[in-house]
């Protein structure tokens, strides 16, 4: 098995996300998974700054900060699966023991955070 970190900052352009690179990204992937198992975590890059930012100035707790940290990632992971189609598990995974049951079923599977404070 592999496990790639694609970069959230990568994933935008001038504050707005990069489907042009995520889809070569997703070709990418796929052309890895047919070959072996693939494990895809997505970062927050932009999308997660910004939430963060928003929820440090609201609630001044980092823990929030996280959480919404977290689903930007999640959010770009998602955008990530829909362009991998048929090849990937059809939901993006949110605990590290969910890789093991997806990865049995297909090739590819993809994720953002899991955890606050991590």
């Amino acid at each position: 098995m592999i496990v790639i970190s694609l970069g959230g900052s990568l994933l935008y352009r001038e504050k707005k996300f990069d489907e042009d690179f995520a889809r070569k990204a997703a070709q990418t992937l796929i052309n890895i998974s047919d070959k072996q198992k693939t494990a895809v975590v997505v970062g927050g890059g932009f999308l997660a700054a910004k939430n963060a930012e928003k929820a440090r100035k609201n609630t001044q707790n980092e823990f929030y900060a996280d959480v919404s940290a977290i689903k930007a990632t999640r959010s770009n992971a998602k955008k990530i699966l829909s362009l991998l189609g048929q090849k990937a598990c059809p939901k993006v995974l949110k605990s590290p023991e969910s890789f093991l049951s997806a990865l049995k079923q297909k090739n590819l599977a993809v994720c953002g955070g899991f955890l606050p404070g991590l």
